[in-house]
């Protein structure tokens, strides 16, 4: 059995109470954690005075733009979150490999062109570093899972002509679900799962996201898109949930209808 968890990078520093709950369930099977590095990030780009451009893209979502500095800078996030989880997943008695999902192992594309509006002018810009979930090479994956319990990967994605590019941990881990053919994944959020008007909705079809989607604001309008696309592609069911609240609460539970 192999089970998929998906760890925001904004509630990294909670994971540990969520990894012990899920990997002690885990029986022999392998685990594979997608996480991502934004806090870090931030943090890094403060340091060095970088300021990042945001913008509402053309499908009406807020974003930014992806430079040569984010992109160094996410290389470097990413590596140290990626230590950091996988000394967490040791702390639990498994056996851990850490890697960045760009290392020939995670396979994208680098947007060629991005929309977003400055104001009520629709621009487009071709230098962003920012890329889509492709595919995997399960050659390398299986490789990596016969000597570990655990892969942790960072969301980084190869683009085998123009090298790393940053990707979204929501998009990796739904186009991996989709790619690895499992049948159920995880999300860990800063959030205790998805709520209208503060109260957590426990269960949610796949057929009711797009109305639900119109209740959400900021990053969740893009991790209901990638999980309604993973419950399209043959995933039966994606958990929305708090590294605060479990093993009590498993949040809010999307399916397929």
């Amino acid at each position: 059995m192999l089970t998929l968890l998906k760890i925001g990078g904004s509630c990294l520093g909670e994971a540990n109470d969520a990894l012990s709950a899920n990997l002690a369930i885990r029986g022999d099977g392998k685990t594979i954690i997608v996480h991502g590095y934004s806090r870090t990030l931030r943090s890094l780009l403060e340091h060095a005075g970088v300021s990042r451009y945001r913008f509402m893209s053309a499908s009406g979502t807020p974003s930014h733009l992806t430079g040569e500095a984010e992109l160094y800078a996410s290389l470097l996030a990413a590596k140290l979150d990626n230590e950091r989880l996988s000394s967490a997943v040791q702390l639990c008695g498994l056996r851990a490999h850490g890697v960045l999902g760009h290392d020939r192992l995670l396979i994208g594309a680098r947007k060629q062109r991005v929309r977003f509006y400055e104001g009520t002018v629709l621009k487009t810009v071709t230098d962003d570093h920012s890329g889509r979930f492709i595919g995997v090479d399960r050659e390398a994956l299986d490789h990596i899972l016969a000597s570990c319990d655990v892969l942790v990967v960072g969301a980084l994605l190869l683009d085998p002509q123009d090298g790393p590019v940053v990707a979204d941990a929501d998009a990796v881990a739904a186009g991996l679900a989709v790619a690895l053919g499992l049948s159920r994944y995880v999300v860990f959020s800063d959030v205790p799962g998805f709520a209208v008007s503060g109260t957590v909705v426990g269960e949610i079809p796949r057929s009711r996201i797009g109305y639900y989607a119109t209740h959400a604001t900021g990053g969740m309008v893009k991790k209901l898109r990638y999980i309604e696309q993973a419950l399209a592609n043959r995933v039966d069911e994606v958990y929305l949930c708090s590294t605060k609240t479990l093993p009590d609460s498993y949040g809010t539970r999307f399916y397929a209808d």
